[in-house]
């Protein structure tokens, strides 16, 4: 797994918080509403600050890449969630929820 959480020099054209959360980019977050919730089978709300593990399926949505003078070459790709998991924050290998115990 990877900690998505933005480097202390991208966070600097971020307006000051006074609180101490991670910065992570914004499209990093995703909102589940009632019907969301419905689907997955959530009928309690778990705790502000519980780990979730979250498999998810998508598709592919855009790429895009382009070179600027001032910041050289970027690329970024868009990522339309289809299918979604939920279950409580125990850490499990990815490859073992995949592919099951070797």
């Amino acid at each position: 797994m990877v900690d998505m959480k933005r480097s202390p020099d991208a966070k600097s054209t971020e307006m000051a918080t006074d609180y101490e959360e991670p910065q992570y980019p914004y499209g990093l977050c995703l909102t589940l509403g009632k019907d969301e919730l419905e689907k997955l089978g959530m009928t309690t709300l778990p705790d502000v600050g519980a780990k979730m593990n979250v498999m998810a399926m998508g598709y592919v949505k855009s790429t895009s890449a382009y070179e600027t003078q001032d910041d050289g070459k970027s690329m970024s790709v868009e990522i339309q969630l289809t299918d979604l998991e939920l279950s409580p924050g125990e850490r499990k290998d990815p490859a073992e929820v995949m592919y099951g115990q070797g």
